[in-house]
C-alpha cells in the first residue's frame, strides 16, 4: 500500500487546520449576526415601500450620522439575508399642532395660509383644534392651506394666533421603529441616534405705525408708569426678530418751536415707552421729527444713539440721512431706508421746504428716485434685503393717491424688497406688486387724534425665507388714551375694514 510521504502528511493537516479554523470563524460571525446584525451601520428601509419623500429624509438623516441604508428588492434577498440586519419601519405619520414628540426621526413645518380674499384672520386655542379635527379627521373643507415652509406664497397670509400674534404652525412627523432579525423594536433608538430636526424658522419683521409721545400717552405714563402704553400687546410686538415704527415726535427738551399747527416732542424719560419695549427700529423721516429745530431733532438722534435704537432718514447732511440702518439676524442682513415726502401743513407751513435734508443742515431724507436707485444697488450687491419706510399720502384717506401708488411702485422696480408707507393717520390696504408686499398705511400706532377711524392701526409681520420676503401676517390694533389696545369688537372692525381695503387695492372679487 502507498504511504503518503512526510511532507505530504504536514500539507493536509495544515489544511484541516485551516478549513477547521474558518468553519468556527464563519460560525462566530454567523452567531454575532444573528444576535444583532451584521453590520450595524447598515439598516433596510422595509421592502416594497416606495414613498420617495419620506426614503430620502430617511437615508439624509441616517448618512449624518454615519449610517447608510438598502433598500431590499427582491423576496429571496429578504428571506436570505434581511433577518441579518436591523431593519427601519415606517410605522405612523401625521400633522399635529405644537406637541413635541420624543419618537421621531424627521419633522416638516407647515404654516396655516389664507388667500387675501378671506376673512379669517386670527385663532384662539380652540379655534385651531376645531380647524384641525375638522380639516384632517373629518374632511370638512376649509378655506385654509397647509404649507411648507419653503413654499410659502406671499399673495397667501399666515393665520395668526389672536393672543401671541404668531402664525398657527403644524408639524408634520414621521415617526419610525427599528427591529432586528427576531422582529423585536430595539430600545432608546432616539439615544442610539441623534437626528437633526432643526426647522426652516423663517425670520420675522414687524411693522407698526405712527407713534407719538403726546399729551395722551404722557398723561398716561403719569397716571401707570412707562409700560402701561404697550401693556396689551407687548407679545405681539415681542414675536418679530426685528420691530420698527414711525417715530412721529422729537425727544428733546430743548430747541424752540417751528411755526406749524401741530408740534410733538417728549422727554427722555417718557422716551423709555419705547426704548422698554420691543421696538428696534423707528423711522426718522416724517413731517414732527424738526418740530423744534435743529436741536431738536440733534437731540432725538443723541437719544437714539444713546439706547441702542436703530433708525435711518434724518441727519445733518445727504448722505447721513439717506444712508440705511443695518440689522442683522442670523445670516441675513437687512438695508432700512426711510424717506418722507408730505404737502405743505394746514396753516401753510411748507413742511418738505424746511425738513428736506441738505449738506450741514438737519433734515429728512426724500423721493429722489436717482439716488435711491444707485443706493438700492449698493446693497442688492451685497446681498442685503431691502426695506423701504415712506411717510407720504393724504391725512385721513382710505384710498392712496395714483402718485403715491406709482412712486411705491417705483420703489419695488428699482429693488426694494417691501416698502411700507405711513402718513395718513388712518389704514390703508396691502398691494401685492410684483410678488412683494406694499403696505399704504398702517394706520395710527399710538397717536391719539380725534377723528374717525383715526385711532386704528395694523401690525404687519412680513416673514423671510431663504433670503425672500415670502408670507405676511397683520394684527389689528385701537390706539386708546395713550395706550394701545385689543378690544375684540373694535379690532374686528378694523380688520374687516383692512380687508375690504386690501381687496380693493388687489382687485379681488
Amino acid at each position: 500500500m502507498f504511504k503518503k510521504s512526510h511532507l505530504e502528511k504536514i500539507h493536509l493537516s495544515k489544511s484541516k487546520y485551516l478549513i477547521f479554523h474558518t468553519i468556527i470563524f464563519v460560525l462566530i460571525l454567523l452567531s454575532a449576526s444573528l444576535a444583532d446584525g451584521i453590520y450595524k451601520s447598515v439598516f433596510i428601509v422595509k421592502s416594497g415601500f416606495d414613498n420617495k419623500e419620506i426614503i430620502s429624509l430617511i437615508n439624509l438623516n441616517l448618512k449624518r450620522n454615519g449610517f447608510r441604508n438598502i433598500k431590499a428588492e427582491k423576496e429571496w434577498y429578504d428571506r436570505l439575508f434581511l433577518k441579518y440586519y436591523k431593519k427601519l419601519y415606517i410605522y405612523e405619520n401625521h400633522l399635529i399642532y405644537k406637541t413635541d414628540i420624543a419618537n421621531t426621526i424627521s419633522k416638516k413645518t407647515y404654516y396655516c395660509t389664507v388667500k387675501i380674499n378671506e376673512s379669517l384672520n386670527r385663532l384662539n386655542n380652540n379655534d385651531i383644534a376645531v380647524v384641525f379635527n375638522d380639516y384632517f379627521i373629518n374632511n370638512i373643507t376649509y378655506k385654509i392651506s397647509f404649507k411648507e415652509a419653503e413654499k410659502l406664497e406671499i399673495n397667501e397670509r399666515l393665520l395668526i394666533n389672536r393672543e401671541t400674534g404668531e402664525p398657527v404652525i403644524f408639524y408634520k412627523y414621521y415617526i419610525f421603529k427599528i427591529t432586528n432579525s427576531f422582529n423585536k423594536e430595539l430600545k432608546n433608538f432616539e439615544v442610539k441616534i441623534k437626528f437633526d430636526n432643526r426647522e426652516n424658522k423663517p425670520i420675522v419683521l414687524g411693522f407698526a405705525g405712527d407713534t407719538a409721545i403726546e399729551d395722551f400717552a404722557k398723561e398716561a405714563i403719569k397716571n401707570y408708569g412707562i409700560t402701561f402704553a404697550f401693556n396689551e400687546v407687548k407679545n405681539i410686538l415681542n414675536f418679530p426678530d426685528i420691530m420698527s415704527v414711525n417715530l412721529e415726535c422729537c425727544v428733546t427738551d430743548r430747541g424752540e418751536r417751528e411755526k406749524k399747527h401741530f408740534t410733538f416732542r417728549c422727554s427722555e424719560e417718557e422716551f423709555k415707552i419705547i426704548t422698554s419695549s420691543p421696538i428696534d427700529y423707528v423711522c426718522t423721516a416724517n413731517n414732527h421729527i424738526k418740530d423744534f429745530g435743529d436741536t431738536g431733532i440733534a437731540d432725538t438722534l443723541d437719544c437714539l444713539k444713546k439706547y441702542n435704537i436703530s433708525y435711518s432718514g434724518s441727519g445733518k447732511s445727504i448722505d447721513d440721512a439717506f444712508n440705511p440702518a443695518y440689522l442683522k439676524v442670523k445670516d441675513t442682513t437687512f438695508s432700512y431706508f426711510s424717506i418722507c415726502e408730505v404737502t405743505n401743513e394746514t396753516n401753510g407751513y411748507q413742511t418738505m421746504k424746511m425738513f428736506k435734508v441738505k449738506d450741514n443742515f438737519y433734515g429728512v431724507a426724500f423721493y429722489d428716485i436717482e439716488k435711491l436707485k444707485k443706493l438700492f444697488k449698493i446693497e442688492k450687491d451685497k446681498d442685503n434685503i431691502i426695506i423701504i419706510q415712506y411717510h407720504t399720502g393724504i391725512e385721513y384717506s382710505e384710498q392712496p393717491s395714483p402718485a403715491v401708488k406709482k412712486q411705491a411702485r417705483e420703489l419695488i422696480d428699482i429693488g426694494a424688497d417691501s416698502v411700507i408707507c405711513h402718513h395718513p393717520h388712518v389704514i390703508q390696504g396691502i398691494e401685492i406688486y410684483k410678488d412683494k408686499i406694499i403696505a399704504y398705511s398702517l394706520g395710527d400706532f399710538l397717536f391719539d387724534i380725534q377723528k374717525p377711524n383715526a385711532d386704528e392701526g395694523i401690525i404687519l409681520n412680513l416673514f423671510v425665507l431663504n433670503n425672500k420676503i415670502s408670507a405676511w401676517s397683520f394684527f389689528p390694533a385701537v390706539s386708546h388714551f395713550g395706550s394701545v389696545i385689543l378690544n375684540e369688537d373694535r379690532i374686528i372692525e378694523v380688520e374687516k375694514r383692512f380687508l375690504k381695503l386690501t381687496l380693493k387695492l388687489n382687485e379681488i372679487k
